[in-house]
């Protein structure tokens, strides 16, 4: 169902005249927000656990995460997106770019090593399911850089349709 407004010839305000379907999809798990705020949830409960660790160095070296060089944060700081989700209100705050601060940026470089991680296994995982399925090498139909980009295509259509705000 596709919301239009009224024609011009009618007499009602265009705001009586149009629907306005509410986007009930979850929000994206990588949007950094989320990201942010469950390593917040994270951080504080290990903090109240264990005390005295003062900076953001010291918290994260006691947890093992790694501790990103300010060159890395800066090149991966452009790979954010260019606004912020508003979590309570679930729009997007276009007035001003976003600007992330760098225990942001590490949270969500944690967040992305992990995802990297699971994504390698599973497409392992698949690789071998295929390989399988096909009889051996060399007897894939979807094999080639055109069967890969059509595997990616497909993956990020599928996330589009699934989740709100990705990037």
């Amino acid at each position: 169902m596709t919301t239009q407004p009224a024609p011009e010839s009618t007499t009602q305000p265009a705001s009586e005249s149009t629907i306005i379907i509410p986007d009930n999809r979850p929000i994206w798990p990588g949007r950094p927000e989320l990201i942010y705020r469950q390593y917040l949830a994270e951080k504080e409960a290990w903090l109240a656990e264990n005390p005295g660790f003062g900076t953001l160095a010291s918290y994260r070296r006691s947890r093992g995460l790694e501790i990103y060089s300010a060159v890395l944060i800066r090149r991966y700081r452009h790979a954010l997106p260019l606004w912020r989700l508003d979590l309570d209100t679930e729009t997007l705050l276009k007035d001003d770019i976003a600007k992330w601060s760098n225990e942001e940026i590490s949270a969500w470089l944690d967040w992305k090593e992990v995802q990297d991680q699971e994504a390698t296994r599973e497409a392992d995982r698949e690789a071998e399911a295929e390989l399988i399925k096909a009889g051996g090498y060399g007897r894939s139909k979807e094999r080639g850089v055109r069967g890969l980009w059509d595997r990616i295509d497909a993956d990020i259509e599928a996330r589009n349709v699934q989740y709100r705000f990705t990037n």
